[in-house]
């Protein structure tokens, strides 16, 4: 995106947070959500199971906004 190549403005993750620290990962959604404001355009899909985030967790990790 950065680079203004002419590809698909978007990054599918598949699994990719699959046994990861629920921690890491909300650092790592948190870092991409600031990096893609820069691209209102761009999209950012991720896949999880039911059991890979629990999203109940803003007293310990803070917020995911």
């Amino acid at each position: 995106l950065s680079n203004k190549r002419p590809l698909p403005s978007f990054l599918v993750h598949d699994g990719v947070f699959h046994g990861i620290f629920e921690k890491t990962v909300i650092n790592t959604l948190n870092y991409m959500d600031k990096e893609l404001k820069q691209y209102p355009k761009a999209q950012y899909i991720l896949t999880f199971n039911e059991d890979d985030l629990t999203l109940d967790n803003e007293s310990i990790y803070g917020t995911t906004h």
